[in-house]
This record gives structure tokens, C-alpha cells and sequence, in this order.
């Protein structure tokens, strides 16, 4: 059995506490919220290639089709009816059928908006493009230059996200992560296949944490203020780069801290993308119906409370389903014990 890496559940509740907390509605965009919604997937999808299986076999593959592309449909599927009272709410119950069906073309078609689909629960492009990037990384690894695949590959997709930044020629969520995260992934993969990161003192980790996150803030400061778009789309990877040893390296140095809440709400965390918009839209509601208001916009301090009571309320839901249904939670197996 292979021995946990806690400083992984840091980073992935980390993450997952900033995307819960980047789709609140909170109010106003200070440079710090700029920061965390720009660079956080980079985190998020270097962990994802961190943890990619090292074989290119079918099997694999396969595996991944069941963890991923299922859990994405069922996500989909479990937000469909809260999207319909949604927009019977808005309409005021004057729904079409083309209406009802627009989501659900957008689904296969992997959160594609046009005037004949429409995204769903828009957030779970995050498992097709991350089904994509296994794929990829697989064929990558069964040629003979495997990293100068990945290297021509990554570089195309920075590219391509750059072009579509300049004049949007996509407007499919999952195409657009795509194409932005790809380079994040392959290079989790070669830090985990090169053994890169090395352990060390909790205190030195911190610091070259802290250092790296420093310097990636400044350079984020930059790409947002320059004119120049191509200064701008460099500026971008280059503070998110100095973002993933920023956030790693303060997470090694809370390895030997191992809460139940941290671990549970990584083994959560495809739960928590799947569900979350839902159970906020849920207490958006009933919070203006008490206070009889329009579209609520919460404060700060306010949107972290109501990351965490999200948080909160996904964890009995994650106990449960690692031992009754880990398919949700993108495993095969039930955990060890049931």
C-alpha cells in the first residue's frame, strides 16, 4: 500500500478552497483576488500530472474514461435539474423546449455556448480537459522523446491560449483550459518522473515557498499593468510558474500536519467542483429570500465563510461516498475497510 503524501492534500484543499471561494459572489476584484483566480489551476493541474500514472498502456485509458469522463456526465446530470428551477425562476416558468435542451448539447459538447448550446455546470470542464491531458501524456510517453513531445506540445497550447486571449476564436470552456493548463500538467508529470522535488527541512521549505510567491505576486503585478499583449500572455505563465513551487513548498512544510478535514476535502475535491455551484446557488437563494434582495454579492470576509460552511457540508457527503460510491470521487475502488 502506498504511504500517503500529505503535503498533496494541502495543496488540493488549498486549490479547491480558492475555486470555491473564486465563485462566490463576492464584491469588487483586488489585485490579491486577481492573483488567486489566475494562477490557482496552475497548482491545481500540476498536482493532476504529479499524480498521473506513470504507463501509457490502454488500460489507463480506459481508467480514466470510467474516473473522469463518467463522473463528468453524472456531475452534469445531477446539476440538470437545479439549472431547470433556475431558469423557470428567471422566465417565470415561460421555458422552451429548445431551452431544455440547449444545456444538455453544450454537455457533449464539452460546455460549448452558441446559439444551439449552452454550458451546464460549467466548472466540470476541469475532468474533460484533464481526461484530454492524460490521454496526451500517455502518447507522449510512447514516443521515443517523450519530453520534446510534451515540450512542443505545451508550447503550442500556450500559444493557442494567447491567440485566443488576443481574438477569441472558442468559446468552449473546456477547449480554453485546455489549451492555458496543458503546460502545468506536463510539468507535474516530469517533476514526479524526475524526482525534482526533493525533500526538505519544514523551515526551507517555507522560506523558498514564501520566496517563490513573492516573486510570482510581482510578476503578476506586471502582466495585469502592461500594455503590451505579448509581454502580457508571458508575464502570465511565468507568475503562475513561480505560483506552483510558491504553493507547494508552503504545503511540504505542513507535511507532518495531517488533519481529517484536510484530508477528507482532498479525497473530495471532484465532488466539491461537481456540486459546489449548486449548493451556493441554493443558499444564494434562500439568503435573498430572507432579506428580500435582488442578486446577492457578498463581502469578503463574507465569501470566505461561505467557502467554508460549503466545505463543511461537503465532508459527511465525501465519508460516505469513498466507501458506498468512490466513482464519485474519480476511484475505482471503495476505500480500504468497507
Amino acid at each position: 500500500m502506498k504511504e500517503r503524501i500529505y503535503w498533496i492534500d494541502w495543496a488540493k484543499a488549498w486549490c479547491i478552497s480558492v475555486v470555491v471561494f473564486d465563485h462566490t459572489p463576492h464584491d469588487g476584484s483586488p489585485f490579491l483576488l486577481q492573483y488567486l483566480a489566475g494562477t490557482n489551476l496552475a497548482t491545481f493541474f500540476f498536482i493532476s500530472g504529479f499524480l498521473k500514472a506513470n504507463s501509457s498502456s490502454p488500460k489507463h485509458t480506459r481508467q480514466y474514461c470510467y474516473t473522469l469522463l463518467l463522473p463528468y456526465l453524472i456531475y452534469n446530470a445531477i446539476y440538470y435539474p437545479f439549472w431547470l428551477g433556475k431558469l423557470y425562476i428567471r422566465q417565470q416558468g415561460d421555458i422552451a423546449l429548445t431551452d431544455c435542451l440547449k444545456p444538455i448539447a453544450g454537455t457533449f459538447l464539452g460546455q460549448l455556448n452558441t446559439s444551439m448550446s449552452c454550458e451546464l455546470n460549467g466548472v466540470t470542464w476541469f475532468l474533460l480537459s484533464l481526461f484530454l491531458m492524460h490521454c496526451l501524456c500517455g502518447l507522449c510517453r510512447s514516443l521515443r522523446h517523450t519530453y520534446a513531445a510534451m515540450l512542443v506540445l505545451a508550447l503550442t497550447a500556450m500559444v493557442l491560449y494567447g491567440l485566443n486571449k488576443y481574438s477569441p476564436y472558442a468559446q468552449n470552456l473546456t477547449y480554453n483550459g485546455f489549451v492555458r493548463s496543458l503546460c502545468f500538467f506536463f510539468l507535474g508529470y516530469a517533476a514526479r518522473s524526475e524526482n525534482w522535488l526533493k525533500p526538505l527541512p519544514a523551515k526551507q521549505s517555507l522560506t523558498l515557498g514564501l520566496t517563490a510567491l513573492a516573486g510570482s505576486l510581482a510578476l503578476f503585478y506586471w502582466h495585469i499593468h502592461t500594455p503590451a499583449f505579448p509581454q502580457h500572455i508571458v508575464l502570465y505563465y511565468a507568475s503562475s510558474f513561480l505560483a506552483i513551487p510558491g504553493s507547494i513548498f508552503i504545503c511540504r512544510s505542513l507535511q507532518s500536519l495531517h488533519p481529517w478535514a484536510v484530508t477528507t476535502v482532498a479525497t473530495g475535491t471532484m465532488l466539491i467542483f461537481g456540486t459546489h455551484r449548486m449548493v451556493m446557488g441554493v443558499i444564494d437563494f434562500a439568503m435573498e429570500r430572507l432579506l428580500a434582495i435582488g442578486d446577492i454579492v457578498y463581502t469578503i470576509p463574507q465569501a470566505v465563510g461561505l467557502t467554508i460552511v460549503i466545505l463543511l457540508l461537503s465532508l459527511p457527503p465525501i465519508a460516505w461516498l469513498s466507501h458506498h460510491a468512490p466513482l464519485l470521487l474519480g476511484r475505482r475502488k471503495a476505500k480500504a475497510g468497507t
